[in-house]
């Protein structure tokens, strides 16, 4: 897991940002996730939750067939930052919306589900 002390989280995070302006649409939702983390990292909880809601809005252009299921790894963000922050109501919402998606019939357990991206 990267931790704080292994990077310089301005340099990662200007680097991040190159990206998502340079690279192809493909991969501006994982990078808005990653640097949600990154401003985690840093104790900006409020800047990260707007790169959340920024790759929230990306999904649909990215995944116009698959929103729900590319959305799980930006929603359980928003669960973990939500519960970073003591807005406990907030992150188990997003908790239920996960389990609402990966209770699909045939499923092993109501928080797994079969994706690379998990």
């Amino acid at each position: 897991m990267l931790q704080k002390e292994d990077i310089d989280p301005d340099e990662l995070e200007e680097r991040i940002v190159e990206q998502i302006q340079f690279l192809s649409s493909k991969s501006k939702v994982q990078n808005y996730n990653l640097l949600t983390y990154v401003k985690f990292l840093n104790d900006k909880k409020d800047e990260a939750l707007e790169y959340l809601q920024k790759a929230e809005e990306a999904v649909p252009v990215e995944y116009p067939g698959e929103v729900e299921k590319e959305s799980l790894v930006t929603w359980g963000n928003y669960a973990w930052v939500h519960y970073h922050m003591d807005n406990l109501t907030e992150s188990q919402a997003y908790v239920k919306k996960i389990e609402s998606i990966c209770k699909q019939p045939g499923s092993e357990s109501p928080y797994k589900m079969e994706l690379p991206q998990i």
